[in-house]
């Protein structure tokens, strides 16, 4: 375990950070526990601009072609 792991992602406007929309502590989460790969969130389009729905599961995979796999058939609906 990698103690005060942390994922963030920020919006941004140009250069400028304005707020952290997902935050991830997985040193605190027992389910990313033994775990190589997390879906953090899905894009969807909402008319001209974009939606960022957090997601935030650890993925049962040993490389990014499972993990790509996994996404594929598990989560895409």
């Amino acid at each position: 375990t990698i103690p005060y792991s942390k994922i963030r992602i920020w919006e941004t406007e140009g250069n400028v950070i304005k707020e952290a929309f997902a935050s991830f502590n997985l040193s605190s989460d027992s389910s990313f526990s033994g775990k190589t790969a997390m879906a953090m969130g899905k894009f969807t389009r909402n008319g001209t601009g974009w939606n960022f729905n957090v997601i935030g599961e650890p993925i049962p995979a040993e490389d990014v072609v499972q993990a790509v796999g996994y996404i594929q058939t598990n989560m895409l609906k």
